[in-house]
């Protein structure tokens, strides 16, 4: 599973409208023996819509190049020409996910402004909230996986690690059991997971909760009513793509909303926007042999 977050740490601020209202983390899985095709596809991918990006040098050196969800998220509120351009990007990867039977896995916080945002205690509970999806993912499909989370800095990277570490040497034993190892952080150039999560984070889950989550009157320069258009175009393939389990009535996974204020969450995104009618299986890859890894 590959992680990637959108959004800051940073408390909302009653009078600074620069400040992110949202902060999203999410997770993409991936079977091992589809990784290499994906990150075959997802050079094409990339050559096909940023070919200038992708004129010099050799093929595999385009790998490095990141598209980053934030430039994407920018197109969709310029111009109709821009905006084509940025919906052809998104259709293709969330094909590309869709063909190697990935699964996704977010959870997202809505600010509250002028109330105190423990950003890094968030990061470390929406992680481990992730990897018990993860966890439950890999025990259906009788598999072991990694978790690769895009590199912050040394002290927040060792302080999650190290409470998942916790969590499986604890007296109640391994919360954890088929994750081959505690995350693992990599750098976004050199891995087309953490490229895609930070696609899927950034320009769609991100911009999708700002537009439907956000009260009116907290909205600010990240708002923009032409996130709607992304809201009725992605969001049945997102609750599609992501990955729940349990009883039909209280399923867990997925994409998780925490929405303090006006509460509106999950539920009222999917009834507004999808085409679905909410009971879609979870996901199960066609190679069961293991998740994605190195």
């Amino acid at each position: 599973m590959y992680l990637d977050e959108s959004g800051d740490t940073g408390t909302l601020s009653l009078v600074d409208k620069r400040m992110q209202p949202t902060f999203c983390i999410s997770g993409i899985i991936i079977p091992e023996s589809r990784l290499m095709q994906i990150s075959h596809e997802w050079v094409d991918i990339k050559k096909q819509f940023y070919p200038k990006l992708c004129s010099h040098g050799r093929r595999w050196d385009w790998h490095t190049i990141e598209i980053k969800g934030n430039e994407i998220r920018s197109a969709i509120r310029s111009s109709s020409r821009k905006r084509r351009h940025a919906f052809g990007f998104i259709d293709k990867t969330i094909d590309l996910l869709k063909s190697h039977n990935c699964a996704i896995v977010s959870r997202v916080c809505i600010k509250t402004p002028g109330i105190i945002f423990k950003g890094n205690s968030v990061y470390t509970s929406s992680v481990q909230a992730l990897c018990e999806n993860f966890q439950e993912y890999l025990l259906l499909n009788n598999a072991k996986g990694v978790v690769v989370a895009d590199s912050r800095s040394q002290k927040p990277n060792v302080a999650v690690a190290h409470s998942i570490f916790t969590m499986r040497v604890g007296n109640s034993g391994d919360s954890y059991p088929n994750m081959a190892d505690i995350p693992l952080f990599g750098h976004s150039d050199n891995h087309a997971g953490l490229q895609i999560a930070d696609i899927i984070a950034s320009s769609l889950i991100t911009p999708i909760c700002i537009n439907h989550c956000v009260p009116r009157d907290q909205k600010n320069k990240h708002s923009n009513p032409k996130y709607g258009l992304l809201a009725e175009r992605y969001c049945t393939d997102l609750e599609t793509l992501h990955f729940q389990y349990g009883p039909t009535v209280h399923k867990r996974g997925g994409l998780v909303i925490s929405n303090p204020v006006s509460k509106i969450g999950t539920a009222s995104l999917f009834d507004k926007y999808c085409k679905t009618n909410h009971t879609t299986a979870p996901i199960q890859p066609a190679t069961l042999r293991a998740s994605s890894h190195r």
